[in-house]
């Protein structure tokens, strides 16, 4: 049959047109849906491979952390019991032997942890973990060495017991509190590729006291040599003079007497708190 449009309305053609217009369709959306699978298979993969490389760097920073923590407490706990009577120290010299052997193992892999955690979980708790965890280790580590220093000295008395102790207690707590920001981002699925960069992470400002590097310490030690401490080098690092002359700074002005350089000391000293971390 013949339209008045010179089209011919052939059954067989219009089969032919259906099944033409049908394979291409089909294939057309075949295709697509076949590469939105491969995509989100891929994405998959990826989001799984993240999740175990994230996992790996939280296993490793976190067991080093505990680590050093535990064998720090154990030197302290040594060293307190000989203080008073000069005896124990050849468990003391053990213990001393083990966390060297955990700090050797942190030095040498101090960088490369800072590289994997700004890789898998951003770099606000790469800076978090650098300049809180690593920075309240080596102070409070520079403290318990001139602590075992004093205790392990020939032809001593009686040893001042540092506050060591409750400074490792603040920094488990600090530990612990990154572990689970850690153990969040996994939870989450921020990690690798979309981990945050942007966010910014809080965390409590270190005290100002014994083994601190910070452009507060100089400022402090300008104002006790102002105050009579001129055996004082303007270095900004709180070392064991800076201890003693603050400590005796307070002790003058009826402040306690603990070596840190608090809200009340510095107002003595004239100084204003140095700005919390963002």
């Amino acid at each position: 049959m013949v339209h008045a449009s010179g089209v011919t309305d052939s059954p067989l053609l219009l089969l032919v047109a259906g099944f033409v217009l049908t394979t291409v369709v089909g294939g057309a959306l075949g295709y697509f849906f076949q590469q939105r699978a491969w995509r989100q298979q891929t994405l998959a993969q990826r989001v799984d491979r993240d999740l175990q490389a994230g996992t790996t760097t939280f296993e490793e920073v976190s067991v080093l952390l505990d680590q050093r923590l535990y064998r720090m407490r154990r030197v302290y706990w040594l060293a307190r019991r000989a203080a008073p009577a000069h005896e124990d120290l050849g468990e003391l010299d053990a213990a001393l032997e083990a966390y060297r052997a955990v700090v050797a193992r942190w030095n040498d892999n101090l960088n490369r942890l800072l590289a994997l955690v700004q890789t898998n979980f951003g770099r606000p708790l790469r800076e978090r973990l650098q300049y809180e965890l690593y920075d309240t280790y080596a102070a409070i580590g520079e403290e318990l060495d001139q602590f075992v220093r004093e205790v392990s000295a020939n032809n001593r008395g009686p040893v001042r017991i540092r506050p060591v102790g409750r400074r490792l207690t603040d920094l488990g707590h600090r530990v612990f509190d990154f572990n689970i920001v850690l153990l969040s981002a996994l939870e989450h699925e921020r990690v690798g590729r979309n981990c945050d960069n942007q966010t910014a992470v809080s965390w409590h400002p270190l005290p100002i006291r014994f083994g601190v590097d910070d452009p507060i310490v100089g400022k402090i030690q300008r104002a006790l040599r102002h105050a009579g401490a001129t055996n004082l080098d303007v270095d900004s690092h709180f070392g064991a003079l800076t201890d003693e002359a603050l400590r005796a700074f307070q002790q003058q002005h009826e402040l306690t007497p603990d070596g840190v350089a608090g809200h009340h000391t510095l107002a003595a000293l004239g100084l204003e708190p140095p700005a919390e971390p963002s």
